[in-house]
Formats: structure tokens, sequence, C-alpha cells
């Protein structure tokens, strides 16, 4: 229908603009190729990876079906899987009524367009089953998404608990006057870190594509419908349901983004906590005199805590945007703010053709 417009028995694009009464649809039409080419070709690589258990999912997966859920509060677990619940049966009845309000906006037009002799029966039927069939194709990419993204947000506030359950352990254990006669941390935490540390970089394998590829689609999605609204006369049903659909998608990647952003927040919070401690604990103890033999394994083990610190500051504890950039809080908030500049543009047009002309 884009690039042949006049294919019996299809609608052309002219009687298309004239029935919704928009302009330069075909321009949503390519963007949705373009976007349906994409999902396609990162679908087909995903599963040639899976097939040949390449995907670095599969790691994650194996490591966590045999993990020890005992390790956390049944109070936190209880917190979490509520929070996941209701925020997905939420969302999911968001999508689903977006989703069949606009199926069945174009099926009305369609009858209309019928009953009033606009189009024949051959283009009526015809244009149903590509309406159908479209919007099926479209229910189920778009449910594949959102379930793909809800698993993500699970496993991001699953692995932001687990390091926050730290962050307050080593704050307890940091703020304890007692401990400042220790001469050196206790080895479960580096051991503690060092796993989270782990499985947030295999799930960051997998999330940076994903991230990367949701990355494209709300940039370029604003950036079509922004010139899209540029060239409308007025505004209606349509490009309202467009425009909410396109900020529903930024304010979901916003949301997802301020999750993960926690992550490098957290991860300096513990790096503050541990150098305070080292520098009260240099400030606490004399130098004592000590036989060679006590006084290397002292050495050995402040050391050791000492790299340990270190690394913490060191590592990115965090996500990336695949190749682009790392997600944290201040690069976050540059690029919603270049892409709420859009989103005000967009509301500004659409704002101004509602008034009469």
């Amino acid at each position: 229908m884009v690039w042949a417009p006049n294919l019996f028995p299809f609608i052309t694009i002219e009687k298309m603009e004239r029935l919704f009464k928009v302009d330069r649809l075909e321009m949503m039409y390519k963007f949705c190729v373009y976007i349906m080419l994409i999902f396609e070709g990162v679908w087909l690589v995903e599963f040639i990876n899976i097939l040949r258990y390449n995907d670095s999912l599969n790691e994650i997966v194996i490591h966590f079906i045999e993990y020890d859920y005992r390790r956390i509060p049944s109070r936190i677990q209880t917190s979490l899987v509520r929070k996941f619940v209701r925020r997905s049966f939420i969302s999911g009845s968001v999508y689903r009524i977006s989703f069949y309000f606009n199926f069945i906006q174009p099926l009305m037009i369609l009858v209309q367009s019928y009953m009033m002799s606009e189009i024949g029966p051959n283009q009526f039927v015809y244009n149903v089953l590509f309406a159908f069939i479209s919007s099926e194709y479209i229910r189920i990419t778009s449910g594949i998404l959102f379930a793909l993204m809800f698993c993500y947000f699970f496993m991001i506030q699953f692995l932001k608990i687990k390091l926050q359950y730290l962050m307050d352990k080593i704050y307890l254990f940091c703020n304890n006057r007692i401990n400042l006669r220790l001469r050196f941390l206790p080895r479960k935490f580096s051991e503690e870190y060092n796993e989270i540390y782990y499985e947030i970089e295999k799930f960051n394998q997998t999330a940076k594509k994903y991230f990367f590829f949701m990355e494209v689609i709300t940039k370029t999605g604003v950036i079509f419908y922004l010139i899209f609204q540029r060239h409308q006369n007025s505004s209606n049903v349509f490009n309202m349901m467009t425009m909410i659909i396109i900020i529903s998608v930024f304010l979901l990647e916003n949301f997802l983004y301020s999750q993960v952003t926690a992550l490098p927040d957290h991860n300096r919070y513990i790096f503050r906590c541990l150098t305070s401690w080292n520098a009260r604990t240099q400030f606490h103890h004399q130098i004592t005199r000590r036989s060679n033999a006590k006084n290397y394994i002292f050495l050995t083990n402040k050391i050791k805590s000492n790299l340990f610190i270190q690394s913490v500051i060191e590592c990115p504890m965090g996500l990336r945007c695949g190749p682009a950039y790392f997600i944290e809080k201040l690069r976050h908030l540059e690029i919603s703010s270049l892409t709420f500049v859009f989103v005000i543009l967009i509301y500004k047009k659409f704002i101004w053709n509602m008034k009469p002309q």
C-alpha cells in the first residue's frame, strides 16, 4: 500500500487520508515498515543465538535456577512480586485498551465508508482482512516487547534489591563502632559484591541490545511523528491516539531507565561508606609492634581490602544502552531533556491544530 498506492483492491493512500482526515499518512506506514524490518532482524539474530546456545541470557538463567533465594528476606521477595504483578496488570490493561481501540476505529471508518457507498464490497472485505492481519501482527509484536520489557524490569528490580540489601549491610557494618577495631573488611562483603557484579554484567550483555532497540524506536518515532504532525491542519482521534502512544512509550522508557540509574547510585554510596570506614580505622588504630608472621598476614589482608574498595568505584556497576552510552542519572537526564523538547513541540502543534481555522 505504501510503495504501490494504486494496487487493487486496496484503498489508495489518498482515499485513506480523506477517510481518516489526515495528511501524509504514508509517513506513518513507512515508519511502521522500518520498525518491522528492524524488529524482525533483531528477532532473527536472537533466535539463531539461542539455537546455537550463544546467547548470554542462557548463562544468567542457569545461574538463577540454582540460586538460593533464602538469602534474601521473604518480605523483600513478597514486595518485589506484588510490585511486578500490580504494574504488569496496569500496563497490560492500558496496552489492550489502546490496541483494541486502534483496531475498532479503522473498522468503524471502513464500515461507514461501505454504508455510504464510498468503497465497493471487494475493497471492504480485502481492507478489513488487511486491517485484521496488520492489527494481529502489531498486537503480537507489541505483546512480545511488553513482556520482554517487564521481564527486564523484574530483573532490574531484583538486582537493585540485592545491591540495596548489600548496601544496607555495609552501612550498618561501617557505622558500628565495634567494627572499627577490625583491620580489614570481612570476606563475605567482597564475595557478595563480586557475585552481584557478575550477574549485572551477564544481564547487561543481553539487556543493552534491547535498550538500544527501544532507544531507536523512541527517538525515531518522536521525530517521525513530529514531522507527520507538521503536515496536519486539524486534530482528530487518530492524531490524539498516536500522540498518546508516543508519549506512553516515552514515559515507559524513562521509568525503566530511572530504575537502572539506581544501580550506579547504590555503587557510589557503597564506595563512600567503605572509604569512610577505611579512613576511620586508619585513624583509630595505633602503630604497634608485631611479629613478622602476623605483620605479613595483616598487610596481606589490608591490601586485599584496599584493592576491593578501590575496585568498587572503578567497576561500571550498571547497564549500557548498546554501544551508545552508559545509563546513569546525568546521561539519562540529558537524553530525557532532548526527547522532552520534541514532546513539547508535538503537544504544541496538536493544540494549535485544535484551534478553529
